[in-house]
């Protein structure tokens, strides 16, 4: 494999360091590393999921050069192996560029972006996250809402996965949101803080006992606390 990884044929070379990287040998990383350098799209995206297994501290500045790269699988590659390097190293050097990424035109990108955003825990990602979610919730407007669903229910449990006092307020102001689908994303987030709710239970309550929309009411009363005995 060590030497296929060195071939001159790109698709046998990237096909070693994809089975290299899947091993336990200590130096698969060197061999994934040049992959994201070189200047062929097909290999810096399998160099990209070689560093996502076994990447180390070397892997993350060239994983994060990466989200500037023009081809979007490319990009997509990187988005999907740093929230592993940051696992791995603690490094949160890629935490401002994929804020940054969520700027993209390509909503898919930005969902990528905000799910690793989301895993990796970082505070400094609450602020921009909740711009996203305030701005796209109110497009949703009726059940069939495409692509629009995923890309809000993706940016709602970014928040939830960081929690804290400041996701929590501000998913709690929107449940007096005029729009029931705003209402409902922010119902479906504040569920999945979990634990990470320790205020405001009060307001959920009151929301419940106030909501016109029936089936929302049946989501916030579904996913409210399991240790709540109150009778709604």
């Amino acid at each position: 494999l060590k030497e296929l990884a060195k071939s001159d044929d790109k698709y046998l070379r990237a096909s070693a360091v994809l089975a290299l990287s899947m091993t336990s040998i200590p130096d698969a990383e060197a061999y994934a590393l040049p992959l994201v350098k070189s200047d062929d799209a097909l290999l810096k995206q399998v160099g990209a999921e070689a560093l996502d297994l076994c990447g180390g501290k070397d892997a993350v500045a060239p994983l994060v050069a990466l989200l500037q790269d023009p081809d979007e699988d490319v990009v997509m590659a990187a988005v999907s192996a740093l929230p592993e390097l940051n696992r791995k190293t603690g490094s949160t050097d890629m935490v401002e560029p994929l804020i940054k990424l969520m700027e993209s035109p390509n909503y898919i990108l930005v969902t990528t972006a905000a799910q690793s955003l989301g895993t990796i825990g970082d505070e400094r990602a609450i602020e921009p996250l909740l711009k996203l979610f305030k701005a796209s919730a109110p497009k949703l407007k009726s059940m069939g809402c495409g692509y629009m669903c995923g890309y809000v229910a993706s940016v709602g449990s970014s928040l939830s996965q960081i929690g804290g006092d400041k996701v929590a307020g501000e998913l709690l102001s929107l449940l007096e949101d005029p729009n029931p689908r705003v209402r409902r994303e922010a119902a479906y987030a504040l569920a999945g803080m979990g634990k990470k709710l320790t205020k405001g239970e009060d307001l959920v309550v009151k929301r419940i006992q106030e909501e016109t929309d029936l089936s929302l009411r049946d989501t916030l009363i579904a996913r409210a606390r399991p240790a709540r005995t109150r009778s709604y």
